[in-house]
């Protein structure tokens, strides 16, 4: 496994020689920044421009592939401007969720509000919602319950941003979030962590796995729908 520290550095120096003032950002960010790789983790880095190009990409795409186990980094490339417009929801854990290695990213992007937060909640639990009712219904057997792997792995990103809501603490990795859960959180990160585990469980009860997930994630959209007032707007007609 790569020595981390070494590798973004390295990382950020071929950076800096190749895109000069151009570059803005670099950092680091999932299981490596948590302390949680194994070998055959990916790398995941995350790179601001001043703007983006095609020939940008090629070029990064040209340094990655030198660096050693290269083949493994993944990760976000953005330019500067496209960053400051991104959709808000999303900002926060970029924010909680990246070592800055070069640049500030605080700095490049505009104020997140508890609204913005409650939204982020709203749309990842609609979108686990949406993939387990559509997995039980046209998976086939016996990817049916192994393919839901996928979605209790993204509830872990979930669950960090539900538990930063009601209590304003973010917690970034699995270990030292399990303990302060209460029992379904608990239960839904704990499937998470140790699936490879529980193989027979699933083979045994696989409806448990994705009655689970509906109901969990069909509780939070309910939850931060009353988080927050509604707001009305007006739809005129064509």
């Amino acid at each position: 496994m790569i020595e981390i520290q070494n590798w973004m550095n390295d990382l950020c120096g071929k950076l800096k020689d190749t895109f000069n003032e151009r570059l803005i950002f670099a950092g680091m960010q999932g299981s490596y920044l948590r302390g949680e790789a194994t070998e055959e983790s990916d790398i995941d880095v995350m790179v601001v421009l001043d703007r983006l190009e095609l020939t940008d990409l090629a070029q990064y795409k040209t340094i990655v592939s030198q660096m050693p186990e290269g083949g493994k980094a993944c990760g976000f490339i953005c330019g500067r401007e496209e960053l400051a417009a991104w959709p808000k929801h999303e900002l926060f854990q970029l924010v909680k969720e990246t070592r800055s290695w070069y640049g500030d990213l605080t700095e490049l992007l505009p104020p997140v509000t508890r609204t913005d937060l409650c939204d982020s909640v709203r749309i990842a639990a609609a979108n686990l919602y949406h993939e387990t009712c559509h997995r039980y219904l046209y998976d086939t057997e016996p990817n049916r319950v192994e393919q839901l792997q996928y979605a209790y792995k993204s509830a872990f990103f979930l669950l960090k941003l539900v538990h930063y809501l009601r209590t304003y603490e973010y917690t970034c990795t699995k270990a030292e979030l399990l303990p302060q859960l209460a029992k379904r959180d608990k239960d839904i990160l704990s499937a998470s962590m140790y699936w490879s585990k529980q193989q027979e469980l699933r083979q045994a009860d696989p409806d448990r796995y994705y009655s689970m997930m509906i109901e969990w994630s069909g509780d939070l959209l309910k939850e931060m729908k009353d988080a927050e007032p509604e707001i009305r707007i007006t739809v005129q007609a064509q």
